[in-house]
């Protein structure tokens, strides 16, 4: 089963391979999910936020905007590999004196977790829907592939080279945000995150083939 997540869709195939050759079984997702619906979470959290604490809509600031969408992509990247990140934007605004406002904010890994809780959810039903149409149940699913920007940039290419031990799935439970709901509804099997970058030469390699 592959999980992909990219920046702007959500795609799950279901493949079976049999001497060498790959077969698609089924296909499903969601071409209206992406990081971008990720990074607009932090963004609209930004904005009420900043209203609450300053008095200022910054939704209606498009130079303000364009700044936040840099900062909550930041944000996100940082978020896959810290339990924290700052939040900083200073001179994003004035207030109604004239002066200056400054964004600064703390933003931690468990509330990015529950802004974004509902999409992630959402990607379960994609899941459910190719394993149907495939006429399989989780127990034939032999692995689990997770591909695409949005889960994997942070995970270290190292961690493919490693046994996936119960350890190592922990990691990828804290990186991965899906990544426990998936294994309730697949079962425990073998795990590998990948570079979209990656797969050409995972497949040269036969590494998607152990």
């Amino acid at each position: 089963l592959v999980y992909d997540l990219g920046g702007g869709t959500f795609d799950v195939s279901i493949l079976e391979l049999g001497d060498g050759v790959f077969e698609v079984k089924a296909t499903s997702g969601n071409n209206h999910l992406g990081g971008d619906d990720f990074d607009q979470r932090i963004i609209d959290y930004l904005v009420k936020e900043f209203k609450k604490e300053n008095g200022v809509d910054l939704s209606k600031d498009k130079m303000a905007m364009q700044r936040l969408k840099e900062v909550a992509e930041k944000a996100k990247k940082d978020l896959s590999g810290m339990v924290s990140t700052q939040v900083s934007a200073p001179f994003i605004a004035k207030g109604e004196d004239g002066e200056p406002l400054h964004l600064d904010m703390t933003l931690t890994r468990a509330k990015f977790e529950d802004l974004i809780s509902d999409l992630v959810e959402s990607t379960l039903d994609p899941v459910k829907k190719a394993l149907k149409d495939a006429k399989l149940t989780k127990k034939d699913i032999d692995k689990v592939i997770l591909v695409g920007e949005e889960k994997t940039k942070v995970i270290k290419k190292g961690l493919l080279d490693s046994n996936y031990n119960e350890e190592n799935i922990l990691i990828l439970n804290r990186v991965v945000d899906a990544y426990k709901e998936l294994e309730k509804l697949v079962g425990e099997k073998e795990i590998f995150a990948l570079f979209e970058n990656d797969l050409p030469d995972i497949y040269n390699e036969g590494g998607m083939k152990k």
